[in-house]
């Protein structure tokens, strides 16, 4: 679950970032992602409900807005899924209206649901966000999961497309329709996109992000054990595909998951960042970004906090620079 500005943008060796957020909103946010208004940055994310924070440095963050109060959710959706509070929020700009796309679910289940709201501001007096309903859902008998979405315009056709999921059965795609962002009567292929067969535990891959840099389509996601402190195991990977559909694929050529360890590995963590994941990658300041969660070893684990990073893609592959 992500918050996308800017879709494309051609490679750069930009200059390393690497910033451990500080503040008064104490840098705490789960599955985070990053844009830009004029001269200040926005991470949106999950903390006891939807917030997005603000800083003009990348390093000093202070709360923003609480779209829906935070921890509000639209009535359909708590109905449907009694999700507490939204999750991954992912934010665009069209025209002169904000749309923020999320998720509702409680954790373990597939009574979930994606859907979006807009807005004509993201602070002040003119902030509203209204309800605009669902775009896919699940139920308990699905074999895969409508959590973690994320929108991305295809540069070769100019179509809008959602990648989501899915813990269970891999991540997923499907088709818009440029209008009205619900789902493409054009096009209703649920495609495969990418699985993780073989990780444990079994399937566990969610948290899409699709970036397009030199040619390629890039699929970033996270791996393994998600929001579990220092038990932790999530991992940042990534593959390629010449088409938005795929297939994505390893450095070795073969289908991503495909194997065990079949992928690009971006982030493992570290002594002190335990299961780094939740990434959202942008084209922001004339270079990639990378945004990504993860828990510090120094309190055990602790609530998540996030980190701001340069990407480079030597060699068409992606890595922290």
């Amino acid at each position: 679950m992500k918050l996308v500005w800017s879709l494309l943008g051609p490679a750069i060796a930009a200059v390393a970032v690497n910033a451990q957020a500080t503040g008064s909103a104490s840098a705490l946010q789960h599955d985070p992602s990053i844009f830009k208004v004029g001269s200040t940055y926005y991470v949106a994310g999950s903390h006891n409900g939807l917030r997005y924070l603000k800083s003009t440095d990348l390093q000093n963050w202070t709360p923003a807005a609480t779209p829906f109060g935070g921890t509000g959710v639209p009535d359909w959706v708590a109905t449907r899924t009694k999700a507490e509070s939204l999750w991954a929020p992912e934010i665009h700009k069209f025209g002169n209206m904000f749309y923020l796309f999320y998720c509702g679910s409680t954790f373990g289940s597939r009574n979930s649901v994606i859907g979006f709201a807009t807005s004509p501001a993201l602070e002040g007096s003119a902030m509203k966000w209204t309800d605009q309903g669902e775009v896919i859902s699940t139920v308990a008998s699905s074999s895969y999961n409508a959590i973690d979405p994320y929108v991305f315009w295809d540069p070769a056709t100019q179509a809008p497309w959602l990648f989501f999921g899915s813990w269970g059965q891999g991540i997923k795609g499907r088709k818009l329709n440029p209008t009205t962002l619900k789902l493409a009567a054009d096009d209703t292929t649920l495609y495969q996109i990418a699985s993780n067969p073989k990780s444990n535990p079994a399937n566990a891959i969610e948290a899409p992000t699709i970036a397009y840099n030199n040619k390629f389509y890039y699929l970033f996601v996270s791996l393994d054990k998600c929001c579990a402190g220092a038990d932790s195991t999530y991992k940042i990977a990534a593959a390629r595909a010449t088409k938005i559909t795929g297939p994505y694929l390893a450095p070795d050529g073969s289908l991503a998951g495909s194997k065990f360890g079949g992928w690009h590995f971006v982030d493992f963590g570290d002594s002190e960042r335990i299961g780094p994941g939740g990434q959202s990658v942008q084209f922001i300041d004339g270079g990639w970004k990378m945004v990504n969660h993860y828990y510090p070893k120094s309190t055990g684990g602790g609530p998540a906090r996030f980190q701001v990073r340069n990407l480079c893609f030597p060699n068409d592959w992606p890595t922290v620079c």
